[in-house]
């Protein structure tokens, strides 16, 4: 599958005017940071993504949808949402987001409409009486990994992303 919408599209920069993405271009090396590998089990980054977009490996947008979201995943997971990477990579996220909006009715025209219906995010009704919420900083709204329900709000989040190095097991209260 070509790409119409480049990853280089990807130009969101910080307050001091460095490039965000570039942090995302590879993957940590083992040497580097060993517990990266230790904690993520499927790393990806633009590298590898741009790899295979230039090889014909993904056959759909679910295929490059899904690892462009695992890229953004692994790094709130591994350095979590406060971090600069972790804010990086909720930056990046939400312009991905963006971007799928916005390009989703040319994608159409290519693969069509089935082909692109990954990109229709579902709305998360926020309700009071319902049970297991998960309002996280990192919009995703899957129960992975450890949780941790707030005692104020009862809404669950992941640790990655509240508390890189939070043991659940030794709070009481959180």
């Amino acid at each position: 599958m070509e790409s119409k919408v480049s990853i280089h599209s990807y130009n969101v920069k910080t307050e001091d005017g460095c490039v965000v993405r570039s942090n995302f271009d590879n993957v940590p090396s083992k040497e580097d940071l060993p517990g990266y590998h230790l904690k993520i089990s499927e790393p990806i980054d633009f590298g590898i993504i741009e790899k295979n977009l230039s090889s014909g490996s993904y056959h759909s947008v679910a295929h490059v949808d899904q690892d462009i979201l695992l890229l953004f995943q692994n790094n709130l997971r591994f350095y979590g949402c406060l971090s600069t990477q972790g804010k990086h990579a909720m930056m990046l996220r939400e312009k991905y987001m963006e971007m799928c909006e916005e390009e989703k009715a040319s994608l159409a025209e290519i693969v069509g409409p089935e082909g692109v219906r990954c990109l229709s995010r579902p709305a998360i009704p926020k309700t009071e009486d319902e049970e297991d919420i998960i309002r996280c900083p990192c919009n995703q709204f899957k129960d992975e990994g450890v949780m941790v329900q707030c005692d104020a709000c009862q809404c669950w989040q992941h640790t990655d992303c509240v508390a890189v190095n939070l043991d659940p097991s030794k709070l009481e209260e959180f």
